[in-house]
């Protein structure tokens, strides 16, 4: 009796199949060894044509407080600068919009600060950045920075999803005048400040 020593066709086809079961588990085993989970997401950078309004309901209520460190390690809060109008602008050294608005800013505080406005940036941002962000754009006004904290903060502040550079406007007695998300204009937000000084 001879038997044939030739594979039957249900034999082959299931060792195709492993080979090919065999092929596509080491390709996604190989995947999965090589992964590296994306960096942890910052501050959203928010440049939309029409970014989500501060919640009206906001304006006229008192500023929330804040306690942040500066650049040369101090500790500043918003009751220093009480019986001032507060221009306070949440960044990011790394958010094109928020730089574009710096100059702006510095020049409202050079143009009203003998009136009484005071401008506080309060950066999502690690300290060396925005140390040396101040030192190469000669910024006057006072830097404060924190990750989680200040973004906790502009969320007290009406800031519903993060968006930067988002700006308050305070008046003398501390109450909410103006809220901004996205980037400011000159005379938007001069009309404002004419108004409160």
């Amino acid at each position: 009796m001879i038997v044939s020593a030739l594979p039957t066709p249900g034999f082959l086809v299931a060792l195709l199949l492993a080979a090919v079961m065999g092929a596509v588990s080491g390709y996604f085993g190989w995947r999965w060894f090589l992964y590296e989970p994306p960096p942890e997401p910052q501050f959203v950078q928010l440049i939309p044509d029409k970014p989500l309004p501060p919640p009206p309901t906001m304006l006229g209520k008192p500023g929330p407080a804040f306690e942040l460190p500066d650049p040369d390690g101090g500790l500043r809060t918003l009751s220093e600068w009480s019986g001032k109008v507060v221009v306070v602008n949440f960044w990011a050294t790394w958010c094109a919009p928020c730089r574009e608005e710096m100059p702006l800013l510095a020049q409202l505080q050079r143009d009203y600060g003998a009136s009484g406005l005071q401008v506080v940036g309060l950066a999502m941002d690690d300290m060396a950045a925005v140390r040396q962000f101040a030192t190469e754009f000669a910024i006057e006004f006072p830097l404060l920075v924190g990750q989680e904290a200040v973004m906790k903060i502009t969320r007290s502040y009406g800031n519903r999803i993060g968006a930067l550079p988002y700006t308050a406007v305070l008046d003398r007695t501390g109450h909410l005048a103006y809220l901004k998300a996205g980037i400011i204009a000159d005379e938007a937000l001069r009309s404002v400040l004419t108004g409160l000084l």
